[in-house]
């Protein structure tokens, strides 16, 4: 059996797993330190093409981790992609109050910006592939993991095992690395799946992120950048009981693109289309610790939260 020796095991080659390893180079190097030596182990094939490992979500990413993202290099990459949020505006239906937030009143350029998930992975694995001090276990899967005194080892199903200081578990709400800890989870499903597509309206959301309670659930429609449709392009999070998710994700374009409008409202004018449809069941995963011994849990594989805030990639952000 073959046994590679690093400083720092990464399970997982998601976006918290590439932040961290971004994040930790770019620290030695504003040091002045040697690179460290990582290894990232993912069950997908590595490809950098901009679909790979992503699907059409997008991630609302907050002021201060936009400025992390400046801080390692990385936002200048993928600025022209994000959409920044000038307004929020908050409503719920069949009610007259309403709340909006604006971001000159808070002294920013923007409360946050909008990109999509895709985009902002393959700038990652991009920027991480011209380094070499990272090497990459792909397509591969954790099938033991062992602590000692002095270092973790992680056996691989290519019959491998790799040696490192600290192993750090990225590897989503389904842990495996947290699992080999026997590190408790408190979980609690909300009864709810989320519907997420991309759509064109018929007027222009001028920069402005639009939240909508309804009876059911929240609705969020966010501004994405889309020069062709002149700004009339959405990312839509629609939160339903899981039977109204079904059916609604079942529906023609044109009976979906009705249910949509009146649920929202009319803000934006009439929903002109709609991308293909994603159904995602919710439900809270809170690990009951962080860290282990030469081990800590970054992102999902921490804590897997409701997006009625989109603040789920922002607290992984933290964590990093």
């Amino acid at each position: 059996m073959v046994q590679e020796k690093y400083d720092i095991i990464i399970a997982g080659g998601g976006l918290s797993g590439l932040l961290t390893a971004m994040s930790l180079t770019e620290q030695c190097r504003a040091n002045g330190a040697p690179l460290i030596n990582i290894a990232i182990i993912e069950s997908q094939p590595i490809t950098h093409e901009p679909s790979h490992g992503f699907d059409a979500r997008v991630l609302a990413l907050s002021h201060g981790t936009v400025g992390y993202l400046s801080s390692i290099n990385l936002w200048s990459v993928v600025a022209d992609y994000a959409q920044p949020i000038q307004r929020i505006h908050i409503s719920d239906r069949g009610y007259y109050g309403k709340a909006r937030i604006d971001a000159e009143q808070h002294s920013v350029d923007a409360l946050g910006y909008v990109i999509e998930m895709t985009l902002l992975g393959r700038a990652l694995y991009q920027s991480l592939s011209k380094m070499d001090n990272i090497s990459w276990y792909c397509p591969d899967s954790i099938e033991n993991i062992e602590w000692s005194q002095q270092q973790v080892t992680v056996k691989l199903s290519g019959d491998i095992k790799l040696n490192a200081a600290l192993l750090l578990g990225c590897d989503g709400a389904q842990s495996v690395c947290r699992q080999f800890a026997n590190i408790a989870v408190t979980q609690k499903d909300y009864g709810q799946s989320a519907i997420i597509c991309n759509v064109q309206m018929e007027k222009s959301h001028q920069n402005i992120a639009y939240e909508r309670f309804t009876q059911f659930g929240p609705l969020a429609m966010l501004p994405m950048v889309d020069k062709q449709t002149a700004g009339k392009t959405c990312s839509l999070v629609w939160t339903l009981t899981p039977e109204q998710a079904k059916f609604h994700f079942a529906q023609s374009e044109d009976d979906f693109k009705r249910d949509l409008l009146r649920a929202f409202g009319s803000w934006l004018g009439e929903v002109k289309s709609a991308s293909k449809r994603l159904k995602f069941p919710l439900s809270l995963v809170q690990a009951d610790d962080q860290v282990f011994h030469r081990m800590a849990l970054v992102g999902n594989a921490s804590h897997t939260i409701h997006p009625i805030a989109g603040q789920g990639f922002n607290l992984g952000a933290r964590d990093v």
